[in-house]
């Protein structure tokens, strides 16, 4: 209201309702875009990141690929290997409830997994953790991480 972004008037009941101001409206359009700008940025760095492992994947013969975490990037990663001569075998997330995403099987222990051949981490959040979980779980080699979560493998 200090900024002159929205005009309040009280309405009957103590209530009140609230109108944009055309420049409030300019406002909310400006951050509209620049969050749309953002989303499309993250679609697109996240598809050229799966694509290359994807090939890489096809290049080795891994054809059995598990995620590692419920996510928009898994989300992308299920579409991205529409692309590819690839079967996803479903998701590991030990904290989801959901027993499926996407029409995968979803685990909540690697122990419980069917047999796959690599696994994609997928997670947006804690992925630096994850990852060391990972990890210590299954050999390294068969843990793959897309260059778009920023995690340095080498060091692990």
């Amino acid at each position: 209201m200090r900024k002159g972004l929205i005009k309040i008037h009280q309405a009957p009941a103590n209530r009140y309702l609230y109108y944009l101001t055309p420049k409030g409206f300019a406002e909310k359009s400006r951050l509209t875009a620049e969050y749309l700008t953002t989303s499309f940025d993250f679609y697109r760095q996240a598809g050229e990141s799966l694509t290359h492992i994807y090939n890489e994947c096809e290049r080795t013969g891994y054809r059995k690929i598990l995620f590692c975490g419920i996510s928009e990037l898994a989300e992308i990663a299920s579409l991205r290997s529409l692309e590819h001569d690839l079967k996803i075998v479903g998701v590991f997330d030990p904290e989801c409830k959901e027993k499926q995403f996407l029409h995968l099987p979803v685990w909540n222990s690697l122990a419980d997994v069917d047999e796959y051949d690599i696994c994609l981490l997928t997670t947006l959040k804690n992925t630096d953790a994850i990852y060391k979980s990972l990890i210590e779980q299954i050999d390294s080699e068969k843990v793959l991480v897309p260059s778009i979560l920023g995690i340095n493998t080498r060091s692990n």
